[in-house]
């Protein structure tokens, strides 16, 4: 079994980096070797069997909004994961997921509400309208087939929402923000290929 470097990216404006466009130099349009991560229009689905990694680039590998090229964590981390491998660094392949669109809680009005009705409509913010939870769960739930399929193994999880860190026991959380780790659960969906949830009516 080897070690899978997996980054997963969730949240809002932060997560998107929102308004910070990259200067010229740093946009990587030119693919990363061995660094990876899910194109939209490939992955951006419900119903999707399998992931589609792709050699990272920084337009497009976001699950939620369309806003490319900018200085998000993960294009700095996918930039920065490069150079070291190309600095000679015995650091494995890194595998990208991001999901985030700008301004969106995790109440009820929001589109990270674990309870919302399943809705994919992708684009810019402000266009953009994407249950991001259930979308999350089965992004999740693919990416543990993934993970069993190529005989891989993550060493640890890590799980960031906004300004929180915490582990799987959900220490340090107010009790809506435990609720939401462990709603689906985030966590447990890693382990969980086996209920992939069916397409939603009118979702692709």
């Amino acid at each position: 079994m080897k070690d899978a470097a997996v980054f997963v990216l969730l949240g809002q404006s932060n997560a998107v980096g929102h308004a910070l466009p990259m200067a010229k130099k740093d946009i990587i349009d030119v693919p990363l070797e061995r660094v990876y991560g899910l194109e939209a229009k490939e992955n951006q689905s419900f119903s999707g069997d399998f992931l589609v990694f792709k050699n990272f680039v920084s337009a497009g590998m976001n699950l939620g909004e369309t806003q490319d090229n900018t200085y998000s964590v993960s294009n700095c981390m996918a930039k920065l994961w490069d150079k070291r491998q190309k600095n000679g660094e015995n650091i494995p392949d890194l595998y990208v997921i991001q999901i985030a669109i700008g301004a969106q809680g995790i109440t009820k009005k929001f589109m990270w509400y674990p309870d919302r009705a399943k809705k994919l409509i992708p684009g810019e913010l402000g266009k953009a309208d994407i249950s991001l939870y259930p979308l999350t769960i089965h992004i999740i739930k693919l990416l543990g087939k993934w993970l069993k399929e190529g005989d891989r193994e993550v060493p640890a999880v890590h799980d960031r929402q906004d300004d929180h860190t915490v582990d799987n026991r959900g220490g340090g959380l107010t009790d809506l923000e435990r609720d939401f780790i462990g709603h689906g659960s985030i966590l447990n969906a890693l382990g969980d290929d086996d209920s992939l949830d069916p397409p939603a009516e009118g979702a692709h």
